[in-house]
């Protein structure tokens, strides 16, 4: 039996667990809970399988129908495919609390470094606040616990008030909170909400738990895949690049292309790019994209005793954050000029054509 067959059958007996799930009553009964298993390990498998086609569909730069390359920008211009499918992934895990009981609502928080609280990715009802602060009891327990753990309403009344939105509470209320992780280090969690604690059951909490694992699981596979977007991304602009060149064109057009290459991927305030000149000791400055600052008459500079003439000299990339310091003798373009507080950061790069060093791509901020 192929894979696909297997996926197949898989599949199709997933979907009818969900059936069974949906018809049969769900008192405690031993098979319920079979059912519910079942449908949780079918869903992880669904997951799994989804993100290892989508992987290597990415590798294959299979991503899209068309095989136009002209296409590709716009489709990657429609936004990431991971965050799509975290959305997607949001509505999934939302499908299977529902399946639970109907009547319980969730929410996803995913902690902001910046500004330092939990946000929401998204809830099935509205009364989830936007953000959570970090020293909330609940919300503490939630992301610091591996297991699932249960809050009452009235045991936390000011720390609820905190996270759900003004309403009359009757006191029977609970939540349970289920950690994220990522990486195996806490990043959020889950809450899942019931109007009356009687309706949570232990069992419903081992699903909880499963749900927790598998949103972690799957982070790890978005961003995996993130990653090979993000490089196929990458990619693309090269090719794009490769595709524009035309060497019959003159050199100002030409630069201009790996100017625009070049800030699709980069910060910077001022962009040089320098070829070596007739003359050894001096380098003519070809393009200045950016901040123009102190430069020299002529466009032209000695390669010695300056900064941007230290890469022909040295032949390899210069990285630097505080140049002035590491390389106080020296000076941008002219010998004895006073540095300046412009740029402290500095990347250079040099350009070798048949092993001999042509030019130089100098980036300052």
């Amino acid at each position: 039996m192929d894979n696909q067959s297997r996926s197949t059958i898989i599949f199709i007996g997933f979907c009818f667990a969900v059936l069974l799930l949906i018809f049969l009553p769900d008192e405690g009964q031993t098979v319920s809970i079979i059912i519910k298993g079942v449908i949780i390990g079918g869903l992880a498998f669904a997951i799994y399988f989804y993100y290892q086609y989508l992987g290597e569909a990415g590798q294959n730069g299979s991503y899209t129908n068309q095989d136009d390359p002209k296409n590709t920008n716009h489709f990657y211009s429609e936004g990431t495919i991971a965050q799509s499918h975290y959305a997607n992934l949001q509505e999934l895990i939302f499908s299977m609390v529902k399946a639970m009981n109907n009547e319980f609502e969730a929410g996803i928080y995913i902690i902001n470094p910046a500004s330092q609280n939990f946000v929401l990715q998204k809830g099935t009802v509205p009364d989830f606040v936007k953000t959570i602060e970090l020293d909330n009891t609940i919300a503490n327990r939630c992301v610091n616990q591996k297991t699932v753990t249960t809050f009452h309403q009235k045991d936390h009344i000011d720390e609820w008030q905190a996270i759900f939105k003004d309403q009359t509470w009757r006191g029977s209320e609970c939540v349970i909170g289920q950690t994220l992780r990522f990486k195996d280090k806490p990043v959020g969690f889950i809450l899942v909400r019931s109007d009356h604690f009687s309706d949570i059951n232990t069992k419903d909490q081992v699903l909880i738990e499963y749900l927790g694992d598998i949103v972690s699981f799957t982070m790890e596979e978005l961003d995996s895949l993130e990653k090979i977007v993000t490089s196929n991304q990458n990619k693309l602009r090269i090719l794009d690049l490769i595709t524009e060149l035309n060497f019959k064109q003159n050199e100002p057009a030409v630069l201009n292309i790996f100017r625009n290459l070049i800030r699709s991927f980069f910060d910077y305030d001022c962009l040089t790019i320098s070829s070596k000149a007739d003359r050894s000791k001096e380098a003519i400055i070809k393009l200045v994209d950016g901040m123009h600052v102190h430069l020299p008459q002529e466009n032209k500079f000695n390669i010695h005793g300056t900064l941007h003439g230290l890469i022909y000299n040295e032949k390899k990339i210069i990285n630097e954050t505080n140049w002035t310091k590491k390389y106080s003798n020296l000076a941008r373009f002219n010998a004895g000029e006073i540095n300046g507080q412009e740029f402290n950061s500095v990347l250079g790069v040099p350009i070798f054509i048949e092993n001999d060093i042509w030019g130089c791509i100098m980036i300052e901020r």
